[in-house]
């Protein structure tokens, strides 16, 4: 009886432990998703005060397409300044002259045509993507300063 006993509380022991770990693993998940969400969210809010400082400048916002974005916001044809260096701000996230979010995806962004308000406040659209990757127009997963509902 006592070898069953023993196997009993080893096994128990062990068990224990594995639920331990699994349940620092799931905490460890859960908080390196939630630091991508506001790396993203931060990211977004520093390209939407960029491209509101250059919409002022210019008139409107730059071009659709997010490496249209990129170059128009990293050099200014008015003065040799840029509206937010991107390369400093987050080298990382910078591939193929796009910027992306944690998960590797490109960020959307949208320009307004001249039959169209993509955004009242702004005049443009821009987010990411999400962890999903899929393009759910600024729902779903998708990260936005100002999240569609």
């Amino acid at each position: 009886m006592t070898g069953r006993g023993t196997f009993f509380r080893s096994s128990l022991a062990v068990l224990l432990a594995l639920l331990l770990l699994g349940g620092f693993f799931v905490w460890k998940t859960v908080e390196d998703r939630a630091a991508q969400v506001v790396a993203t969210e931060t990211l977004l809010g520093q390209l939407e005060s960029a491209l509101e400082a250059y919409s002022l400048d210019y008139g409107s916002p730059p071009p659709t397409g997010n490496a249209a974005m990129v170059r128009a916001l990293s050099a200014s044809r008015k003065e040799p300044c840029e509206y937010i260096h991107l390369e400093v701000e987050s080298p990382s996230m910078i591939q193929a002259g796009e910027v992306r979010d944690p998960w590797g995806h490109p960020l959307v962004y949208r320009a307004p045509t001249h039959s169209q308000e993509l955004n009242e406040e702004r005049g443009f659209e821009l987010y990411s993507v999400g962890r999903n990757g899929i393009d759910e127009q600024g729902r779903g997963d998708d990260i936005s300063v100002h999240r569609k509902r």
